[in-house]
């Protein structure tokens, strides 16, 4: 089984965002953190996370297992509850997740408080503010999502 906990911190003024994910799998756990420029809003940012997240276990792990996966970000839990976005950026997003969730013969999405996300969120503010070591950093307008 694979725990995922992914947040997105968001710098309007400025359109960047960082994302962290932590991601726990056995007795190993993976901290990542991605800083992004160009982004429109906080809520691109969440479902970049997820894809950071997905993208990141459909590569160096199994993502043929049963994934929990917990944000507090109530319009990605939604969406992939619904399969379904209204807003046209968005559904680019959620439709791209549900077909790496495809993959994964179990998953779990559960809407969490902020306050029980801190790690994530911590990893988050930590890449938007280019603290520590960053994972990557990329533009969206020039993302490929299937390199995330």
């Amino acid at each position: 089984m694979i725990k995922i906990s992914t947040d997105a911190a968001f710098n309007p003024k400025t359109q960047e965002s960082g994302i962290g994910i932590q991601i726990n799998h056995g007795k190993q756990q993976e901290l990542i953190k991605i800083h992004i420029s160009e982004v429109v809003d906080n809520h691109v940012a969440e479902f970049l996370a997820l894809i950071g997240a997905l993208n990141f276990v459909k590569t160096h792990l199994n993502i043929n297992q049963i994934i929990m996966y917990q944000s507090d970000s109530k319009i990605v839990i939604q969406s992939i509850e619904k399969k379904f976005a209204k807003n046209k950026e968005y559904k680019k997003l959620i439709d791209y997740i549900l077909k790496i969730m495809d993959d994964s013969p179990t998953f779990f999405a559960n809407w969490i408080p902020e306050a029980q996300n801190r790690g994530a969120d911590s990893l988050a503010r930590q890449a938007l503010r280019k603290e520590g070591k960053i994972a990557k950093d990329i533009r969206y307008s020039e993302l490929e999502l299937e390199l995330l």
